[in-house]
């Protein structure tokens, strides 16, 4: 687990994309590979796996994850990877959006939440500020 006693900066920014659309986790992962370290999980299953086995610096997740039981939302990835890292990034995307989900999503410690379909040009900007908020706070504890 990590804490506010064992941070250190990391050498290469680590992001984690969670998406059941395959399709949305390829193209995540060709756009932003070239200035970050890109893994991907088609499963919150699998995501929560990855969670626990690695030090991701930003998590993108769907909010619509129908493998995440009992809720089915990326929520669950929110919650777990907050618990394992209080100052992971975690960035929601969604197609199905609502002020309810949004709301729970910033109740849970969400940096950012984006409505599908989101430009690229405004995914950079997020990640690169989202990266930069996590550096932050990571000196701020050396």
């Amino acid at each position: 687990m990590i804490n506010a006693n064992t941070l250190t900066a990391p050498v290469e920014h680590k992001i984690l994309v969670v998406d059941d659309d395959e399709s949305i986790c390829e193209l995540l992962k060709t756009f932003l590979s070239d200035h970050y370290d890109v893994t991907t999980a088609i499963s919150g299953t699998e995501a929560m796996k990855l969670i626990d086995e690695n030090d991701f610096d930003l998590i993108v997740t769907d909010l619509i994850l129908p493998d995440m039981l009992p809720s089915g939302t990326g929520i669950d990835i929110l919650a777990h990877a907050k618990a394992r890292d209080e100052f992971v990034e975690v960035l929601m995307i969604t197609g199905h959006g609502s002020v309810d989900t949004a709301a729970e999503a910033i109740n849970g410690g969400v940096g950012s939440y984006m409505l599908k379909p989101f430009s690229m040009q405004e995914m950079r900007a997020r990640v690169e500020k989202m990266i930069a908020s996590r550096m932050f706070h990571l000196k701020s504890l050396q």
